[in-house]
């Protein structure tokens, strides 16, 4: 009988063990790669310039990741007369522009990365309807994201 508990508890032990140690490996990742968790992106419009579907994270500190801020969504373009672009601007550097083409949708992953920092700490996205050179473009309002 006390073999066979023996036997028992060692196999117990030996089952619930990798468990344990798998469930607990967690902890040891930086809460930054923890906290890289999907957000939902407001939806942005103006006349003839949609964004939508859109959600983003900002990603750990990393030589792969950079702590870059990663976005996904659709730009889509609604009147069939003019593009569409997005503009993410990371705080002190110039927009990087994302277009879509006349009367089209577009799906972006990207990411956006500050190069002098670890981690990118604010971006600001905001889409636009392209309308050529003598026309003012019109954009929606700024969104603010912050890490």
């Amino acid at each position: 009988m006390k073999r066979l508990l023996i036997a028992v508890l060692a196999t117990t032990t030996v089952l619930t063990a990798p468990t344990i140690a798998y469930a607990t490996a967690d902890r040891s990742t930086p809460p930054d790669a923890r906290a890289a968790k999907w957000h939902k992106m407001n939806d942005q419009s103006t006349s003839g310039a949609q964004w939508s579907d859109a959600r983003y994270r900002f990603l750990p500190a990393g030589p792969e990741t950079r702590g870059a801020f990663n976005f996904t969504g659709t730009l889509r373009s609604t009147d069939k007369n003019n593009g569409v672009y997005l503009e993410v601007a990371v705080h002190g550097y110039a927009p990087n522009v994302f277009r879509a083409s006349r009367g089209t949708a577009k799906r972006y992953n990207k990411n956006v990365f500050d190069g002098a920092m670890q981690r990118t700490r604010d971006v600001r996205v905001r889409v636009c309807r392209d309308r050529g050179t003598l026309i003012p473009d019109n954009c929606s309002g700024k969104e603010e994201y912050v890490r």
